[in-house]
């Protein structure tokens, strides 16, 4: 960061309740943001994004903050007004620090065509720093004190008017990140401090954060072609199917936990027998399943999950029904289970059958 920058983050910011926040969610307000941003030296950025109903995935809001305001800028009001963006991203002179910022350079690429330039990623820094812990909430626990709570992690961002508890967790994300940034600067010069003796001038860890931020940055979007798609899908299932059923034969324990309902409510699905019969019939049915799949969701523009969940395909391919009245209540069993795991999920959206 630049010593501005490095200024603006070292004070701790007011709480969210003292806080002013703008909804922008018109041109107009849009163009007094960029107004009011137009002499800082480093904002905070984050984005969410809804991956259940859209084949490539939507960019539903952009977070930015300063510390002492925060804005969230509603992407699908401003989906067509988003390119006034482009030069505040792009600007050297702004420090725009993110935390696990690889997906969100990609989305804005490939939503709006938006740029980073100059960032700094505290997830790095934490990687740079060998934590083996580097969530969010981990380090504004650890640096800053601040405890987050992480509950609407997947909520469906698409909800217009955007609930009170949202727009508060999603400011969350950015509100403390030009601290948490700072922070993460103090603790890799006091550990790897520069070797020409000026405490200003980056040490050789500070250096690999920044290498290591920037050059995420660098990374172009490309539309994974269809039958790539398909063949890392069809990969993809197989070993998880393979795994259910070592899962099954050790008496269903889990080795690895999961934050997703699709495969937390799939390790609960029956197997059978693992021969080269049974495997080179299962790997047909996968490949027929998810080909239609695929192009099922494209021709929709729906998240193939929510077009049919991998539990559903699992489930099929392993005990295929004999006739449609079977098949559809094959298919509201598993959808059942999968309402089931995010029913205590606020705000996640939920799948129907069609």
């Amino acid at each position: 960061m630049s010593a501005a920058a490095a200024a603006a983050g070292a004070i701790m910011p007011p709480p969210l309740s003292e806080t002013p926040l703008l909804w922008v969610n018109t041109p107009r307000k849009l163009k007094r943001m960029l107004s009011e941003l137009s002499a800082v030296s480093a904002i905070a950025v984050d984005t969410e994004h809804n991956s259940q109903r859209s084949y490539l995935g939507l960019t539903c809001l952009l977070q930015i903050s300063t510390g002492f305001k925060d804005y969230l800028i509603d992407c699908l009001a401003l989906h067509d007004h988003m390119h006034l963006l482009r030069p505040l991203m792009a600007d050297t002179s702004v420090t725009k620090v993110l935390h696990g910022g690889a997906n969100d350079v990609i989305w804005l690429q490939r939503d709006f065509h938006i740029y980073l330039v100059n960032v700094f990623d505290t997830e790095k820094a934490a990687q740079v720093l060998g934590m083996a812990e580097r969530s969010l909430a981990h380090l504004l626990r650890r640096f800053c004190s601040i405890h987050q709570d992480k509950i609407y992690q997947t909520a469906d961002w698409r909800i217009r008017p955007l609930p009170h508890a949202l727009q508060q967790y999603a400011r969350g994300d950015v509100h403390w990140l030009l601290l948490l940034g700072q922070r993460c600067i103090d603790a890799l010069q006091k550990r790897s401090p520069s070797s020409r003796g000026d405490p200003n001038a980056p040490g050789p860890l500070m250096i690999s954060t920044w290498q290591k931020s920037n050059s995420q940055c660098l990374k172009l979007y490309r539309k994974t072609p269809a039958a790539i798609a398909v063949s890392n899908s069809i990969a993809a299932a197989a070993r998880r199917y393979t795994q259910q059923q070592q899962q099954q034969q050790q008496g269903g324990a889990i080795s690895r936990p999961s934050s997703s309902p699709v495969i937390a409510a799939a390790a609960g699905a029956s197997s059978t027998s693992q021969d080269p019969v049974h495997m080179l019939q299962v790997h047909k049915r996968l490949t027929a399943l998810l080909t239609w799949r695929d192009q099922a969701a494209r021709s929709e523009d729906e998240g193939p999950q929510y077009i049919l969940p991998d539990l559903v395909i699992l489930d099929l391919v392993n005990r295929p029904p004999a006739t449609p009245l079977l098949l559809l209540a094959a298919v509201q069993s598993c959808i059942n289970r999968l309402n089931a795991a995010v029913m205590q999920l606020p705000y996640a959206a939920r799948w129907e059958i069609s």
